[in-house]
């Protein structure tokens, strides 16, 4: 989406924060919103994010709140309960990035990931 102004990153670690300097680099974003089941993770992921680029950072506490009303949203976790992104919460046009295969399934839920 090349008129993206936010950008939703779940995860708080090294490959959501090489997404996040892509994205920025990429975008002229006006809003970065970030998740990470950790507050203390989420804090400093946001801290450092908002130093790195100069754009504003959302520190949010559930991975809807981060999707609902971005246009880029990075799934960048490791987490091994499955899906953790619903379709519903997805904007219409939204560039998805999803990292997680394998045996946790994928960060989109099945009925998401016929969007793309």
């Amino acid at each position: 989406m090349p008129d993206a102004k936010v950008a939703g990153i779940l995860g708080s670690g090294s490959t959501a924060r090489a997404h996040a300097l892509a994205y920025a680099c990429a975008r002229r974003l006006e809003l970065f919103k970030v998740y990470s089941p950790s507050l203390e993770h989420r804090k400093i992921f946001a801290d450092w994010l908002k130093m790195k680029t100069g754009v504003p950072v959302q520190a949010l506490d559930n991975p809807e709140a981060v999707v609902r009303g971005s246009q880029i949203v990075a799934a960048c976790t490791s987490s091994r309960f499955g899906s953790i992104v619903k379709k519903a919460w997805l904007e219409p046009g939204v560039h998805f990035t999803g990292v997680q295969t394998g045996e946790g399934g994928t960060e989109l839920e099945p009925e998401g990931l016929k969007l793309f």
